[in-house]
């Protein structure tokens, strides 16, 4: 594996910035991807649209990338790729087996599309320390064809033989007209200034030299406390001294310092320093560090600042004030549908179901919204002919799904034939 894509591609890129598993520091990069992951999947809802009882295995897996969606744009976001390799389970059934960015090599691609790639779906440890690793191999061919493989290897890389992966060493399996490389990839949105063409780069890439500035506050803001911390001056006279010792020592308590007078000074049995602390100064200049991170990553202020929207601001305010996050979450809802797509897709490769047979929707909740408003636009747009009473059931009930929808709309509409009934029969009845 090492040598096949060392000979294509280089690993993904490494540059000297915060890692996202970091849990030794203040971690900003898990900040930015805990944020920005809440704002793009609140209330997300993703389906598969098909009237083929065929699919209905796809929408059951659909289900099951809306319930990982936290996990998959977290992962995304922090390393810069994520991938979700299709497999079967103990029952026979499709499972997704999802990978991080450092367990998947791509070995070659016809311009967007990945045409070959490894992925480590296992690894064990035995007795004497040594590490195992199951490789999985796609490899799509000119005509169509995917070819999918496996191998188990050693940490140096050559062939191994490792019992619990016997039944699958070196099996290969054939999946004509797949058209499709037979797993699912999350690319993150963040920009690699072309630096990294194969494989995507985490939301801090490139912001190595500002962190390292918001450190370095931190630390003067530490320092700062801890050199104003208060300090007493005594009098050696009014201090005790440690008994059964050969050499006098003083017993100081806790930040008291023993003082000898000079001739001439004005003297005081305590005296206490307790200096000004700078912190103004200092914290303004984390805010400003702060401030350039944002803007380095992509986002409007109130990431790891204070928003500069009020309570009181309208709508249009607020979205003015938050362009830059608005449009980050629309290039992560995109990286999404797009993972989401492919991912299917991959399925429906090891399901035998056509890609004619169904076709992928998504539904975004806007953060930024006021919800008022939103529903408010949706009652003129129904009144006026723009919208469906099945369109505003789906935006207040999300989580319906379409046969409680269906269930739904026509519960609806009996009451509203049975009010309509007991009107009129008030009517004739002359109430």
């Amino acid at each position: 594996m090492r040598n096949a894509y060392n000979k294509a591609f280089k690993e993904p890129l490494s540059t000297a910035v915060q890692e996202w598993r970091d849990i030794s520091n203040i971690n900003f990069l898990d900040i930015f991807v805990g944020k920005l992951n809440n704002l793009a999947n609140t209330e997300a809802t993703f389906e598969v649209e098909s009237d083929s009882a065929q699919v209905e295995p796809l929408k059951d897996l659909c289900t099951m990338l809306r319930a990982k969606r936290f996990d998959i744009t977290e992962n995304m976001l922090a390393d810069g790729d994520y991938y979700i390799f299709p497999a079967h389970n103990e029952k026979g059934e499709i499972i997704h087996t999802c990978l991080t960015q450092q367990q998947v090599r791509i070995l070659a691609m016809d311009g967007e599309e990945i045409t070959e790639a490894y992925g480590i779906i296992d690894w064990i440890v035995d007795s004497h320390n040594r590490v195992f690793y199951l490789l999985r191999h796609h490899k799509l061919e000119s005509n169509g064809t995917l070819s999918v493989s496996y191998s188990s290897i050693d940490d140096r890389g050559a062939k191994a033989t490792v019992p619990e992966w016997e039944y699958l060493n070196d099996q290969a399996f054939f999946f004509t007209n797949a058209n499709h490389i037979g797993f699912g990839r999350y690319k993150s949105p963040a920009s690699s200034r072309d630096l990294s063409p194969v494989y995507g780069v985490p939301l801090n890439f490139g912001c190595g030299k500002i962190e390292q500035d918001i450190f370095a506050d931190l630390q003067l803001i530490r320092d700062e406390f801890k050199n104003a911390k208060s300090k007493i001056f005594a009098d050696p006279l009014i201090l005790r001294k440690k008994k059964n010792l050969e050499n006098e020592e003083y017993n100081i308590p806790e930040n008291i310092f023993p003082v000898d007078w000079r001739s001439g000074d004005i003297q005081h049995s305590i005296d206490i320093f307790n200096p000004n602390i700078r912190s103004s100064e200092h914290y303004e200049k984390l805010v400003a560090d702060m401030e350039l991170y944002e803007k380095e990553v992509g986002t409007s202020k109130g990431i790891l600042t204070s928003n500069e929207t009020t309570n009181g601001a309208t709508a249009t305010e607020v979205k003015r004030a938050n362009a830059d996050t608005i449009s980050l979450l629309d290039r992560i809802h995109t990286a999404i549908d797009n993972g989401n797509r492919m991912t299917l897709q991959a399925d429906g490769v090891f399901l035998n179901i056509s890609p004619d047979l169904w076709a992928y929707t998504s539904d975004w909740y806007d953060p930024f919204e006021d919800p008022s408003e939103q529903w408010g636009r949706m009652l003129e747009a129904k009144n006026n002919g723009a919208a469906e009473s099945e369109d505003l059931i789906k935006w207040l009930f999300p989580k319906l799904t379409d046969k409680d929808r269906a269930a739904k709309m026509e519960r609806i509409k009996a009451e509203a034939k049975a009010d309509t009934s007991s009107a009129l029969d008030n009517i004739f009845a002359g109430e």
